[in-house]
């Protein structure tokens, strides 16, 4: 087998590995939850009534891992001059990892419901594929990522092609279920895309700040 089809064929493995535990989730809640938050010295949120005031929700700490698949299409770049800019597409598996604060407790994002977890920080591995006529065909990548409610998220870090044995800068913004990505091979070129990612939670942990 050449090296070019070895390297083929760990990718599809690695995209198949981190789209199919997308179909469950195992989910845990600590048994240490925090109390209401409340203070005795504040003025009743409305003087004028008569019933208990709820406390306010204390908020909790999220750890995510998720996992699924992205893909979409866009535009190839080649670094000879001589190049014109060509159409591309691509398919990547990706895994994640998120650790968050939310201000609400057990809040849940779209009709699945999936684990809010607030403002969070984490990281991302995948696996990109592509026909031939995009710069970077066979590439590993591990990115760092910032997230708003797994609504609006910014990522950058690094990607590898198996192929060319070369690499460069990759960074990523989602907005909802799509995305856009702009892929650099040093030695090859740029890649820009967008298109539409496909995430659902694997594991939670849930805990009341």
């Amino acid at each position: 087998m050449r090296p070019g089809s070895l390297g083929r064929v760990v990718g599809a493995v690695a995209c198949v590995a981190c789209a199919s535990p997308a179909v469950g989730c195992i989910s845990f809640q600590s048994t240490r939850n925090a109390p209401g938050v409340a203070d005795i010295k504040a003025p009743p949120r409305d003087p004028s009534s008569h019933t208990v005031e709820v406390p306010r929700d204390p908020g909790e700490h999220v750890l995510l891992w998720n996992a699924g698949a992205m893909g979409g299409g866009g535009v190839s770049i080649a670094n000879e001059a001589s190049s014109k800019a060509t159409a591309s597409v691509s398919f990547s598996g990706e895994t994640s990892v998120h650790f968050g604060w939310s201000d609400r407790t057990h809040e849940g994002i779209g009709p699945l419901l999936v684990p809010d977890p607030g403002i969070s920080v984490g990281a991302n591995l995948g696996w990109t594929l592509a026909p031939s006529g995009r710069v970077s065909t066979n590439a590993g990548y591990a990115e760092l990522q910032v997230s708003n409610s797994l609504l609006y998220s910014l990522a950058g870090g690094w990607a590898y092609d198996v192929d060319r044995k070369e690499s460069g800068p990759q960074a990523t913004l989602t907005v909802g279920p799509f995305y856009a990505r702009s892929t650099t091979i040093l030695s090859a070129g740029t890649a820009v895309e967008v298109g539409i990612v496909f995430k659902l939670p694997v594991v939670v942990y849930q805990r009341s700040r």
